[in-house]
C-alpha cells in the first residue's frame, strides 16, 4: 500500500476520475456557487456590523404641565427625526380620527426657527399623542412618529421640539430622539428582500435551517445598520422570548425522561392493537388523539408525546416516518385552536380581548370539527403515493435500532400464539395479515419499562397541567407557561435521581435553541422595518374602500387570509401579538363599521391553521422536528410545505365559509 493512501481526502482535493461525469461537474459547480452566495452574505454584514457605530439615541424626561407648552431644543437633522415616546399613553387611539374633547392629551410637532428674525421658517402638522385618564396612569406603553423637515445642512435655523398640554393633570414622557432614522418604504423594501433570503436559503437548503436562519438574523441587523438604526446588545437581548425557550428546553427534558419509563411505546402499542394493524385507521387514531389532547393541554406538549408513538408505529410498520409526523403536528394545531390553553396565541387573545374559556370555545368547535373531517381527504390524496416508500434513512435507523434489542424469536411466538387463541370471535375490524406478528413483536420487545418512573412522569405532567390551566387564574400570578414548565422539569430531575446534568442536557437539542434566538432576532428585524404594520394599513385600506354592507364580509376574509399567510411566512405567536392591536384599531376608524367580535374569530382561524402552512408557522411545527431529530430522522422545510401548505389552503377556506355563514348570513356576533 502507498503512502498516499495514509492521508486523509478532503473534499477540496483534485478532481478524480469519477468526478468528471457532468452530473458530478454539476454539482461541485453548484456547491461552488451555494458557498460563494454564503461568503457574500457573510462578508455584507461582517463589514456592515464593524464598520457601523450602534444607534445611540438621545434620551430625556419631560414633565408637562396642565395647559402648559414645553420647548425642547433639537440638533439640526438631514432630513428626518424620530420621536418615540413612553408613558400613560393609550396607544389604541394613536392614528385615529378622535373628535372627543375630553380626551386627555399633548401635541408634538416639530418647529424650526431662523436666528436672525426669531420667525417660524418651517414647522410639522401637530401629532396627537393620547393618553389614559387621571386613575390609568401606571399603564405604561410606546409609540414613535416620524417627523420629515428636510435641511440639507443649514445651519441659520434653530430646531425646536414642541410639546403642548391638552389635559387636566400633569404627565411625564420619556422621549427619545433618532437624528438618523429609517424611511418606511425603505424598510418595507428591505423587510421583503430578507425574508425572501431566508426562504430561499431553507427552501433550496443551502445550509441548515438554523445556521440560515442565523444568518438572516445577522444581515437584517446589517440593514438596520445601514438605515442608522443598529442596535446595542442590550436591545437585541430584549428581542429575544426566553420564556418560550425555558418552555422549550423544560419540556424536552419532561419528554426525554418520561420516554426512558416505555409509556410511549405501550401507547403505540395500544393504538397498534385498536387499528388492528391498519396504517390508514392508525394514522386516523393518532391524529383524533392528537387533536382531542391539543385541546386541553398545550399542543407543543402533546406534539413531544405523541411523535416518539408515532415513530415507532411507522417504524413496525414500514410506513414512510416523517409523513405521519406531519399528521400529528397539522392535528396538534387544529386541536390547539379549540381552547385557550390549547396554543399560547389563543391566550395573548383572551388577554386583549375579555373572551372566556366557554365563549372562545363555543365559537371555535364548528369550524375546526369541520377542518378535522376536511383534513383527512387531504391527508390521504397527498400521501397515499409515498406512505409505503420507506427512504434510506428510515431503513437504516429502523435496523440499528432493532439490532440493539435483545433477540427473544421464542417469547415472539408463544405470544403470537396466544393472541391468535384469544382473539374475540366477533371483530368490527379485521386484522391486517401481519398484525398478530407484529403486535407479538411489540409486546415483547416494547412497553413499559420503569413503572416508578412512570408513575413520578405523570404526576410532573400533572403539575405540569394543571400549571397550565390555572395560568390565567389571579390568584397564582406566577403560574405562567415557562415557570410551570420549568418547575416540573427540576422536580421529574430531582425524583428521577439524575446526580449528573450530563445526562440531563442529551435530553437537549441546543440547535433548536439556536434557531429560535435567531428567528425571534428575524421577527424582531422585520417588526422594525415596518413590514407587518404595513399589512395591517393596506387591510384598513381594502376594507375602508368597500361599501358598509359588505365591509363584515370582506373583512372576515381579509383577516382570515392575511393572518395566516403571515403566520406561514413568519410565526404564529408574533403575528397575533401584532393583529390583536391591528383590529382594534380597525375598529376605532369612523371609515369602518364592522363588528369586533368576527374579526376575533377571524384572527384566531387563521393565526391557528396558517401554523400548518410551513414550519415557521408554530413552535410546535419545530417540536416534531426536535423529537424526530433525536429518533434519527431529518425533516425538511421542503418535506413540511408540500404537505402541510394544501392542508392550510383547505382548512383557511373551510373557516371562512363557515364565518361568513356565521357572521355575514346569521349575524351570530348580534346574538346574546
Amino acid at each position: 500500500m502507498s503512502s498516499r493512501s495514509h492521508l486523509p481526502e478532503y473534499r477540496d482535493s483534485s478532481v478524480s476520475e469519477q468526478d468528471t461525469h457532468p452530473v458530478s461537474l454539476w454539482k461541485s459547480h453548484l456547491q461552488l456557487i451555494k458557498v460563494g452566495l454564503l461568503l457574500l452574505l457573510w462578508s455584507f454584514f461582517t463589514s456592515v456590523i464593524i464598520l457601523s457605530p450602534v444607534n445611540h439615541l438621545e434620551t430625556s424626561v419631560v414633565t408637562i404641565l396642565p395647559k402648559k407648552t414645553l420647548l425642547r431644543r433639537l440638533d439640526l437633522p438631514e432630513e428626518a427625526i424620530k420621536l418615540s415616546l413612553q408613558g400613560p399613553i393609550d396607544a389604541k387611539l394613536q392614528k385615529v380620527p378622535v373628535k372627543e374633547e375630553n380626551v386627555p392629551a399633548v401635541g408634538v410637532r416639530v418647529q424650526l426657527l431662523d436666528w436672525v428674525t426669531n420667525r417660524t421658517t418651517q414647522r410639522t402638522a401637530m401629532w396627537n399623542v393620547y393618553l389614559h385618564r387621571a386613575e390609568e396612569l401606571n399603564k405604561i406603553e410606546r409609540i414613535t412618529e416620524l417627523f420629515r423637515i428636510p435641511m440639507w445642512g443649514r445651519s441659520d435655523v434653530l430646531g425646536l421640539v414642541i410639546v403642548e398640554s391638552k389635559c387636566e393633570f400633569p404627565v411625564a414622557l420619556v422621549m427619545d430622539i433618532d437624528y438618523t432614522p429609517k424611511f418606511t418604504h425603505l424598510g418595507i423594501l428591505y423587510a421583503v428582500l430578507l425574508l425572501l433570503g431566508l426562504y430561499i436559503i431553507i427552501l433550496l437548503e443551502l445550509t441548515d435551517p438554523t445556521f440560515g436562519v442565523l444568518l438572516m438574523a445577522t444581515t437584517g441587523l446589517a440593514v438596520l445598520a445601514v438605515l442608522g438604526e443598529r442596535p446595542g446588545l442590550s436591545v437585541i437581548c430584549t428581542w429575544v422570548d426566553l420564556r418560550i425557550i425555558m418552555l422549550m428546553l423544560s419540556l424536552m427534558i419532561i419528554s426525554g425522561i418520561t420516554s426512558e419509563s416505555g409509556i410511549f411505546d405501550w401507547l403505540a402499542i395500544q393504538t397498534y392493537r385498536v387499528s388492528k394493524g391498519h396504517k390508514w385507521l392508525a394514522i386516523f387514531f393518532l391524529a383524533m388523539v392528537t387533536a382531542l389532547l391539543s385541546s386541553i393541554i398545550p399542543n407543543v406538549t402533546i406534539v413531544f408525546l405523541m411523535t416518539p408513538i408515532a415513530i415507532l408505529l411507522c417504524e413496525v410498520m414500514s410506513v414512510q416516518t416523517p409523513l405521519v409526523i406531519f399528521v400529528v403536528v397539522i392535528y396538534s394545531n387544529f386541536g390547539g385552536a379549540l381552547t385557550l390553553v390549547g396554543e399560547p396565541l389563543n391566550m395573548i387573545l383572551a388577554t386583549h380581548t375579555g373572551l372566556d374559556f366557554i365563549k372562545f370555545s363555543v365559537h371555535m368547535v364548528p369550524g375546526i370539527l369541520c377542518a378535522v373531517l376536511m383534513g383527512f381527504p387531504v391527508i390521504y390524496l397527498t400521501m397515499r403515493r409515498n406512505l409505503d416508500r420507506l427512504e434510506d434513512n428510515q431503513i437504516m435507523v429502523s435496523a440499528k435500532r432493532k439490532a440493539t434489542r435483545p433477540r427473544l424469536s421464542r417469547e415472539v411466538a408463544r405470544t403470537m400464539a396466544w393472541l391468535r387463541e384469544n382473539q374475540p370471535s366477533r371483530q368490527c375490524i379485521r386484522p391486517s395479515p401481519k398484525y398478530f406478528g407484529t403486535l407479538a413483536y411489540l409486546q415483547t420487545h416494547h412497553g413499559i419499562r420503569d413503572k416508578l418512573l412512570l408513575a413520578k412522569s405523570l404526576f410532573v405532567l400533572l403539575f405540569v397541567e394543571i400549571g397550565f390551566i390555572l395560568n390565567s387564574q389571579p390568584f397564582l400570578p406566577g403560574a405562567a407557561h415557562f415557570k410551570t414548565a420549568l418547575l416540573g422539569a427540576i422536580l421529574l430531575v430531582i425524583m428521577a435521581k439524575l446526580d449528573d446534568l450530563d445526562t440531563v442536557f442529551q435530553y437537549l437539542d441546543w440547535s433548536v435553541v439556536l434557531f429560535l434566538g435567531g428567528h425571534f432576532v428575524f421577527i424582531a428585524v422585520q417588526r422594525e422595518l415596518g413590514l407587518i404594520p404595513w399589512l395591517g394599513n393596506q387591510a384598513f385600506k381594502v376594507i375602508s374602500s368597500v361599501e358598509a354592507d359588505h365591509q363584515t364580509t370582506v373583512a372576515i376574509l381579509l383577516v382570515v387570509w392575511l393572518t395566516a399567510f403571515t403566520t406561514a411566512l413568519v410565526n404564529n405567536v408574533a403575528v397575533m401579538e401584532l393583529s390583536v392591536g391591528m383590529i382594534k384599531i380597525l375598529m376605532l376608524h369612523t371609515e369602518i363599521k364592522v363588528p369586533l367580535s368576527p374579526l376575533i374569530w377571524a384572527l384566531a382561524y387563521g393565526a391557528s391553521f396558517g401554523a400548518n402552512g410551513t414550519l415557521l408557522g408554530a413552535y410546535a411545527n419545530w417540536m416534531g422536528v426536535v423529537v424526530a431529530r433525536r429518533f434519527g430522522y431529518h425533516i425538511t422545510f421542503l418535506q413540511f410545505f408540500l404537505f402541510g401548505f394544501p392542508m392550510m389552503l383547505v382548512s383557511l377556506t373551510v373557516a371562512s365559509v363557515y364565518l361568513l355563514i356565521a357572521h355575514s348570513v346569521f349575524s351570530w356576533h348580534n346574538t346574546k
